[in-house]
């Protein structure tokens, strides 16, 4: 039994490792913004790791270069024990991400999104702001 031939492996191509575009700060073909809902909100804060003490309570998105997408959210700090003050806490702050993260039919199982600092200086990020600031000035 142990001496019997099991013929050839098959041969097996791996897939071609795909790498995405790197984000490059440029707005995207008919790019515009949109607001993200209080779920997506949430996702960020969670992603954030900043508990109750500070609350994202606008936010918006606007596509960018390859896929990629950049979001601008209003932070609120509430009282807390820890050192959170609006001192600290920047008002707005930015998330880079991929197309896959923003889509409602995968957003909670395909989460891929990265906190950028120094973002308010590209062509993305000034159109989320003031998108933002248009936002907030309506509440």
């Amino acid at each position: 039994m142990w001496n019997e031939s099991v013929g050839r492996a098959p041969s097996i191509t791996p897939a071609p490792v795909v790498t995405p575009s790197p984000y490059k700060s440029t707005l995207a073909a008919g790019a515009k913004c949109e607001r993200l809902n209080p779920a997506q909100l949430g996702d960020f804060q969670d992603a954030a790791a900043i508990g109750g003490a500070v609350k994202y309570t606008h936010g918006v998105v606007v596509k960018a270069n390859d896929g990629w997408s950049l979001a601008a959210l209003h932070a609120e700090v509430f009282p807390n024990p820890f050192d959170y003050t609006r001192e600290n806490v920047p008002e707005t702050d930015y998330w880079v991400a991929d197309a896959d993260a923003l889509d409602p039919e995968s957003w909670a199982d395909h989460p891929k999104y990265l906190r950028v600092s120094g973002a308010s200086s590209d062509s993305v990020a000034a159109m989320a702001t003031a998108c933002l600031k248009a936002e907030l000035a309506k509440s």
